[in-house]
């Protein structure tokens, strides 16, 4: 016989295994952080080949930074992913914001001293994108981590709508901050 109402056995759902993603605490700090991170890697991967071009006022100078850019992040896949399987994913997401804190600092630091230039800011973006990649891998594997498995798929389906969701709203955010002032797009 199974009871209903309140204090029942078969009412009672697992008490540690949370209903929703919402109620799961790491999920909620796991996602804030991940919007962060990507925010800000697609407002710099949009605004460094436009603060190149306003800095340089070189359009040839502005595509070879968005190249070097472009190899960073290549250089970085590979070895990103096998540090994301035989590293700590939590220290791993945690170095890459504090790398990506520092690499923003260095460039406004750059363009305040006025000592920015093509090579300096090729030099800037390769090590940002290859930070990136290199250590940005280990917040999407996180997810089996901080997620109970039945919540897993509705936990990916989130995280694919919030990546294109960040991705859409990085480039006119970029630009708005770069419309602003050259120094707001790194301090995003």
């Amino acid at each position: 016989m199974t009871t209903t109402g309140s204090g029942g056995a078969a009412d009672d759902p697992p008490p540690t295994a949370p209903a929703t993603l919402r109620s799961t605490p790491d999920y909620a700090r796991w996602l804030l952080g991940d919007i962060s991170l990507d925010l800000g890697t697609s407002i710099g991967t949009f605004a460094f080949p436009l603060v190149t071009f306003m800095v340089t006022d070189s359009l040839g100078a502005t595509g070879l930074v968005g190249l070097v850019q472009g190899l960073g992040a290549l250089v970085g896949l590979v070895p990103g992913g096998l540090l994301a399987d035989r590293v700590e994913r939590r220290r791993l997401r945690l170095l890459a914001g504090l790398t990506g804190m520092l690499a923003q600092a260095v460039l406004v630091a750059v363009l305040l001293s006025g000592v920015a230039s093509a090579v300096v800011l090729g030099s800037l973006a390769f090590a940002d994108r290859l930070r990136g990649t290199l250590l940005g891998s280990a917040s999407d594997a996180m997810l089996k981590q901080i997620v109970p498995p039945r919540l897993l798929p509705r936990a990916v389906a989130v995280n694919e709508g919030r990546g294109a969701a960040v991705e859409m709203a990085g480039g006119p955010l970029g630009g708005a901050l770069l419309g602003i002032s050259v120094l707001f797009p790194p301090l995003a």
